[in-house]
């Protein structure tokens, strides 16, 4: 009984999706360069974080065949880690768009 209550007052707030009159995306008049540049920085952000990263880590790998094998151990731990969030930064774009575009 609670439940149909509930149905109903969710399907009052939230109309149901339609996907034959669903519009497309648009960026406001104006905004679109803007939008790219601030893209444009992010992924070049995510760029020289990513080389940052993988370069720690390559500098854990060496100072750990010195004696320290714990510090090696954590450089190769942490590459995939670096990767995959190189690799996410990559193809975030595709991804949103083939969800929601």
């Amino acid at each position: 009984m609670w439940l149909h209550a509930l149905q109903d007052a969710i399907g009052t707030i939230v109309p149901p999706y339609d996907l034959v009159n669903n519009p497309s995306p648009k960026v406001p008049p104006g905004l679109q360069p803007k939008i790219d540049l601030l893209l444009g920085w992010g992924k070049w952000a995510c760029l020289i974080l990513g080389v940052a990263g993988i370069l720690i880590c390559a500098g854990k790998m060496a100072l750990g065949q010195s004696g320290r094998s714990h510090y090696a151990a954590e450089g190769a731990s942490e590459l995939p880690k670096v990767l995959l969030g190189v690799s996410l930064a990559t193809v975030a774009v595709p991804i949103i768009t083939a969800i929601f575009g």
